[in-house]
């Protein structure tokens, strides 16, 4: 009995040593069958069907399938822009509330807030950008004014200005132009004519601005639906 199962363990060991021997060279791709390929340590059997030793390659010794990343969903990236579009909406109608909100406070402000000053008009150009069949022109101006402080004291001020195309037209043409300041701070100025428009609710820049707002929400709205189930 003791013998018969030396025999079996010899046995067993030399079948070991067989498949090991059968796939003795350093490269996986001496494993003459899939088995052997399988129980070589080091290596997988990649054959896409029947079993073909060029496909019995260095691994892990146990096959696993490759994982693949599932796409992602179109309408995921697509709700994800409509929302960015929709969100715009209320953002936009904020900045136009908040800016005319600023012009009328300027316009209306006590003295001892705001004052107002003739400037004299040194420079002027403009810049055009954007391209295409739809360019963006941007007016600048070179000022010059005297300021006063709370405490009575007056000094020049020179600096440029961005101003709207109108208010540029016209101090182009008068080389002056009315500007408010703030107090104490008269390095934060703006010119009179642009407040007035820019605090008129029903003036075209406002009008504009509320048209790019809807537009944007349309388009957040529309796009969001759109990537919704069928």
């Amino acid at each position: 009995m003791r013998s018969s199962s030396i025999v079996y363990i010899l046995a067993l060991a030399a079948q070991s040593g067989l498949a090991s021997a059968a796939c003795a060279s350093p490269a996986c791709t001496s494993c003459p069958t899939s088995q052997d390929c399988a129980n070589f340590q080091g290596c997988v059997d990649k054959s896409p069907g029947d079993y073909d030793a060029s496909f019995c390659v260095e691994g892990q010794g146990v096959f696993q399938e490759e994982e693949t990343l599932e796409p992602c969903d179109g309408s995921l990236a697509m709700g994800a822009i409509g929302g960015v579009f929709a969100f715009i909406l209320p953002c936009c109608l904020l900045c136009n509330r908040r800016i005319r909100q600023h012009s009328r406070w300027m316009l209306s402000a006590p003295q001892s807030s705001v004052k107002r000053a003739i400037a004299g008009v040194k420079g002027n150009w403009t810049k055009t950008g954007g391209g295409g069949e739809h360019p963006t022109t941007s007016y600048y101006l070179q000022v010059e004014f005297q300021a006063v402080r709370s405490n009575g004291a007056a000094f020049n001020v020179g600096a440029e200005m961005t101003v709207m195309g109108e208010t540029y037209a016209k101090a182009v043409e008068v080389r002056q132009l009315q500007v408010a300041y703030l107090v104490d701070s008269e390095h934060n100025f703006e010119a009179i004519q642009d407040l007035e428009i820019k605090g008129n609710a029903k003036s075209p820049f406002a009008c504009v601005m509320n048209f790019v707002a809807v537009c944007f929400g349309g388009i957040g709205l529309v796009v969001g639906v759109a990537s919704g189930p069928a």
